[in-house]
């Protein structure tokens, strides 16, 4: 690994450090403060300055530092972090990473002297490295001499003495770590002694710089326990071979130990003093022992030192051994690894081109006029189940929590409400949803006009919040969830709502819509997401250009989702934002409607069933429903709504495929036949065509033939908006008459 590839690795442990302060601090903003996101926060800048100094980015190592001490100073008392100060850590934060984007990028240098003022001012940072300034006392004093010459201090150790062995790994060098570091952190915990270990170093035309030969052992005397010892090594522990063991004092027993121990002779030692007795090799343990007047004890030594005729083969009782597997297989399900996208994208396609010829193969099969039951046919059943297998390990790879970008959005929320005056606090929730990488790298921009237009248009300013009887911070709630084999992302707030008389008279004055036009309340809260539209007076950075949610529709869209939005006067607003898991593969029906073949995914249908010819009802203006145990669920003929048709009264022999949208609105889909289910490779219409109305994207199928992949809630949507229109229509001209 060149250095390149270190500093790429420690950038994107910057990323991830960055992105657990987010998270720490979203805790702190709904929860309170508290002693564990405070060592959090700690930790994360901690780490960051380390791996800065190891590659000399002066810059990040100096404002971390100043950032650093103001935590400690919160860390070390929990009632310092006010929220003046909280929120001044809090964009901090925001200039820390700018910092670290700036040096990964060599761009121009942020500019970090106004905030390190703040910093150094609200924290009491004096000096120029922001140590916090001193606040010593002039006290008068006479002093009084003192001779310890008569005194008998016997073992003038401070308290604990370790033996530490430190033998780094090359992986310890790769990730940016350096040992001397750790080494003067012991010697700030006590007295060390160090010896180096150069033994494994070899030969100059041997040696290679890729490997590490150095170790060191170190005697540390300090008052601080093994846990505080081992904080040391907390970052290193999985690079590094490492033990510390206590070492016990002197046994001062007025005599020699053997004296001691055979005394214990004559000691009831129970009904079966056989399993009280030492075994061999702890009495030669407890011999070197005393011969050396010093035992070293660590937690094998004691287990040793109790014999059990329960202990395993390896010389541990159960419970241990049973903690040595758990930890075993614990640190072995977190181990992870680090791969490069592209390889990942690589595979994804390789895994849709296998499933691509696995349905060929298989469409094959079946025209050859191999039974079902003959071994060729079976075969292609294992090699379907086995591709299955395959693709939904791969696609897993590739599944991502949206956590990540619900955490930028906290600083798009300080940002925002900084420059409008307004306040807001932002929930989370959901945000352990996973997803395929490239739905959500697709997200951060939706979700940052989304968030800056509920705080610019949706959230009122503290007055009006506290006149209203708000309270005076509004809350915006980011929430993700699976539903029907899609994600859906929503972002509400509880501000003012859609002002909709406005929105209407500002799509009259730019021409969107006709001045007789008769919309629904959902209709105009759509002209916001018209291109050009906009409701803001004038102007500024946050709005006023009409491009805002515009860009969020075609975003959106662009990843095969659609937006829906619902909004209460007075009340808020709810922005309902619904894509596929996946943009690679799904599993679908495959059906036929006048003449054409279409996939509908699997996981938007409830049941499927043939039409009888007293299952059809009429409402309406010839409204066709199905009845279905009790409920009336709307039929749509699928090649009528798609136009490959006209409309059919007769729908006896068809077949329904009863679909549920991610709204919970219902429908029964009218089609000819149903060929079956497969996986499918989805194909997308926008960047190779254009987009379709009703249809979300499209597929190979195994014979060679496009098919089209139906978008299910536009489908429902569509229809329902047709039978409103159509009813309100009939209600009109029965006013007329």
């Amino acid at each position: 690994m060149n250095l390149d590839e270190i500093k790429d690795t420690f950038f994107t442990e910057c990323a991830e450090q960055l992105a657990e302060v987010e998270s720490a601090f979203c805790v702190v903003q709904i929860d309170g403060l508290d002693i564990e996101n405070v060592n959090a926060i700690f930790r994360a800048v901690h780490s960051i300055k380390g791996g800065a100094g190891a590659f000399g980015f002066s810059d990040l190592v100096s404002f971390s530092h100043v950032v650093e001490n103001a935590l400690d100073i919160v860390r070390n008392d929990i009632s310092q972090g006010t929220d003046d100060r909280l929120n001044l850590l809090a964009r901090s934060m925001d200039v820390l990473s700018d910092i670290v984007d700036a040096t990964r990028e060599d761009g121009e240098k942020v500019d970090d002297a106004e905030i390190t003022a703040e910093l150094k001012a609200m924290f009491n940072l004096g000096g120029e490295d922001g140590q916090p300034e001193s606040t010593a006392v002039e006290i008068d004093y006479d002093p009084v001499p003192i001779s310890l010459t008569d005194l008998d201090l016997g073992d003038t150790s401070s308290g604990n003495v370790f033996e530490i062995v430190f033998e780094p790994k090359s992986s310890l060098y790769e990730n940016g770590h350096d040992p001397q570091r750790i080494l003067r952190h012991l010697g700030e915990l006590g007295t060390c002694t160090t010896v180096v270990d150069d033994s494994k170093v070899p030969a100059l035309d041997t040696l290679s710089p890729d490997e590490a030969f150095l170790g060191w052992t170190i005697k540390l005397d300090t008052e601080s326990s093994e846990e505080d010892v081992r904080e040391a090594f907390d970052w290193v522990e999985g690079d590094c071979t490492l033990s510390i063991k206590l070492e016990q004092p002197e046994i001062d027993g007025g005599g020699d130990i053997d004296d001691i121990l055979s005394g214990l002779e004559d000691f009831d030692l129970g009904e079966d003093p056989d399993e009280a007795a030492p075994a061999e090799s702890n009495d030669a343990s407890v011999e070197d022992a005393g011969a050396g007047g010093k035992a070293d004890v660590t937690v094998e030594a004691v287990v040793e030192a109790v014999p059990d005729e329960k202990q395993n083969a390896a010389g541990k009782p159960p419970a241990a051994a049973n903690k040595d597997q758990q930890a075993a297989a614990a640190k072995k399900s977190n181990q992870t690894i680090r791969v490069e996208s592209q390889k990942v994208d690589r595979l994804i396609n390789l895994m849709g081109e296998l499933v691509i010829n696995q349905a060929m193969v298989s469409e094959q099969v079946t025209q050859d006029g191999f039974s079902s039951s003959s071994p060729t046919a079976l075969l292609m059943v294992e090699f379907q189940n086995l591709t299955r297998e395959v693709q939904e390990s791969v696609m897993a790879i590739r599944a991502q929590p949206v956590k990540p970008v619900f955490m930028r959005m906290s600083r798009i929320l300080r940002e925002v409400c900084s420059v409008t005056g307004k306040k807001a606090a932002l929930v989370l929730e959901g945000e352990n949803t996973e997803v395929d990488t490239t739905v959500i790298e697709g997200l951060t921009d939706p979700l940052t006009h989304m968030i800056r237009n509920s705080i610019d248009h949706g959230i009122e300013s503290p007055e009006d919040r506290v006149a209203a009887g708000k309270p005076e911070t509004g809350t915006i709630k980011l929430s993700a969830l699976h539903s029907s084999g899609r994600i859906v992302i929503n972002v509400e707030d509880d501000g003012a709502g859609i002002n909709r008389e406005r929105v209407l008279q500002m799509g009259i004055e730019k021409g969107i819509v006709s001045e007789n036009a008769d919309l629904s309340d959902n209709d105009i809260d759509s002209l916001i997401m018209a291109p050009g539209f906009s409701t803001a007076e004038a102007v500024t950075d946050l709005s006023g250009r009409g491009v805002g949610m515009d860009v969020v529709r075609q975003s959106i869209q662009s990843l095969g989702g659609r937006i829906s939005i619902s909004s209460k006067p007075g009340q808020g607003s709810q922005f309902s934002m619904s894509m596929p898991l996946t943009l690679a593969i799904l599993d679908g029906m495959v059906v036929r409607a006048a003449g054409q073949v279409f996939v509908i995914p699997v996981s938007a249908v409830l049941e499927t069933f043939n039409m009888k010819p007293g299952d059809v009802h009429k409402i309406g203006n010839d409204d066709q429903v199905l009845k279905l145990r009790g409920n009336l669920v709307p039929i749509i003929q699928v090649g009528h709504q798609l136009g490959f048709c006209g409309k059919q009264d007769d729908n006896s022999g068809g077949t329904v495929l009863v679909v549920e949208a991610g709204n919970n609105a219902m429908a029964a889909l009218l089609v000819d036949s149903i060929d079956g289910q497969r996986q499918v490779v989805i194909k997308s219409l926008e960047s190779n065509y254009d987009r379709v109305p009703c249809i979300a994207a499209a597929t190979i199928m195994g014979n060679g033939q496009i098919a089209l992949i139906l978008d299910v809630e536009e489908i429902i949507a569509r229809q329902s908006r047709a039978a409103a229109e159509s009813n309100s229509n009939i209600l009109k001209m029965e006013m007329i008459a």
